[in-house]
């Protein structure tokens, strides 16, 4: 079984600070549910006030006023740093998936948050961020961990869009030869270096006859810059070579009606600079700052990019880069002079 999983109103919220507007809300949930899109992730579960403007959620049961009985099902994320999961309540069937999400130093904090999810009654996501920065021996710790917690999903999360067909496929080789048979298989892309279509495609042709997957996409690939994998194209290439399907006029009209009015003022898509930060497997963060400085060429973001430590690379340290940045800027200042 194949399941795709709409990420729009969660991932692309980093685009619009998620913004989208009541009506918005409510009208791209309904297009993805005439889409039969299998999932919905509707947003965040955060430590935040609650705005019926946004999509983030301190509590499941808000999210209520947009829940549509259907054949989709919803899913919401959370955090382990961002959430306490005491509030989180026992599932009642209008949300069923709860992503969990932590990073590679809260591990053992991030597994306990995912038993707590399965332990409320929802099926459980285990989405590691930035998978490719274990070794194989953390992996491996990390598998055998999932399989005792034996959730719905375990996703490989391209956190940094660095990504290429070959760490896909030796990825993909250790997960489904040491992961329990019934625990589904996601992928969740970024667009750093556009090559989430066709890793989409690679993921799909690998694994799709041997075991329950899913693949995560955003409406024309709304998600912060450079974006996430279009849910347009991946629903065409399912409906052409996997028998799917899905309604392609209605994700049009979400785009059109939805995401489009964001984009003329929040643009996302292929970014030089972000492919480069994907090439150096750094976090993209690094560049927001460094593009936030407004006088640095292309040439200048590679050379400080490349001087970032490999222990610093990926996750973000606001006051290492601003370091890096200042030293940087005062020596290419005094090489001018001399």
């Amino acid at each position: 079984m194949i399941k795709l999983i709409d990420c729009t109103l969660r991932d692309g919220g980093y685009i619009n600070n998620f913004e989208f507007g009541q009506n918005s809300i409510i009208g791209i949930i309904n297009n993805l549910i005439n889409s039969k899109v299998d999932i919905i992730e509707a947003g965040f579960l955060r430590n935040d006030e609650f705005q019926n403007s946004k999509t983030v959620y301190s509590l499941v049961s808000e999210f209520k006023e947009f829940y549509k009985d259907c054949e989709s099902e919803f899913a919401l994320m959370l955090q382990q740093d961002q959430y306490n999961v005491n509030r989180l309540e026992p599932c009642d069937g209008t949300v069923k998936h709860i992503r969990c999400a932590f990073h590679h130093y809260d591990i053992k904090e991030g597994l306990k948050l995912c038993i707590n999810v399965k332990n409320k009654g929802y099926k459980c996501h285990v989405n590691p961020i930035n998978l490719l920065c274990y070794s194989k021996k953390e992996l491996m710790y990390l598998i055998e961990a999932v399989n005792d917690i034996n959730p719905d999903t375990f996703t490989i999360v391209d956190t940094l869009g660095c990504m290429q067909e070959k760490d896909l496929t030796e990825i993909l080789n250790i997960v489904s030869s040491n992961l329990r048979q019934k625990i589904s298989i996601g992928l969740h892309l970024h667009e750093h270096l556009s090559l989430s279509y066709s890793l989409a495609q690679t993921f799909l042709n690998l694994i799709s006859n041997s075991r329950n997957i899913s693949v995560d996409a955003s409406l024309n690939g709304m998600g912060r810059i450079p974006g996430n994998l279009c849910i347009e194209l991946i629903m065409y290439y399912l409906n052409k070579n996997y028998k799917k399907n899905y309604d392609l006029t209605y994700v049009y009209d979400a785009i059109d009606d939805y995401i489009m009015p964001i984009k003329k003022y929040n643009n996302w898509g292929y970014s030089l600079p972000y492919a480069l930060s994907a090439e150096y497997k750094i976090h993209r963060t690094y560049v927001e700052f460094l593009l936030s400085k407004n006088m640095l060429k292309t040439r200048d973001i590679q050379k400080i990019l490349s001087l970032i430590e490999l222990k610093e690379r990926s996750v973000y340290n606001k006051e290492y880069i601003n370091n890096l940045y200042n030293k940087y800027i005062s020596e290419k200042y005094l090489n001018q002079l001399i």
